[in-house]
């Protein structure tokens, strides 16, 4: 029991961190590790977080190999001012580079 509250806890301070998106591949690693660390012990081999980066206009194809090669597993695409905290997202979604 103790260890659920500790992870309620810590969840509910990654969630305000959360709020912030990951841009760049070492911030979402740097989160990743943030997540890990609250992880008891036994745990630990029973959870994988899975991470993702926001795509935005200056995402380059060399962030993207960077990102796949550190273990982000997928880019999320929002079109810009669609949704809350999307203000950075992409201005056109047919814009090939």
């Amino acid at each position: 029991m103790m260890c659920d509250v500790r992870l309620q806890e810590n969840a509910h301070k990654h969630m305000e961190a959360h709020r912030k998106t990951h841009v760049h591949t070492l911030q979402a690693m740097d989160y990743r590790q943030r997540i890990l660390a609250c992880v008891p012990a036994d745990r630990a081999s029973l959870f994988q977080p899975l991470m993702t980066c926001y795509l935005t206009d200056r995402t380059s194809p060399e962030e993207v190999s960077a990102a796949q090669e550190a273990g982000v597993v997928a880019f999320k695409l929002y079109p810009a001012g669609l949704l809350c905290c999307s203000r950075g997202g992409r201005q056109c979604c047919t814009k090939s580079t």
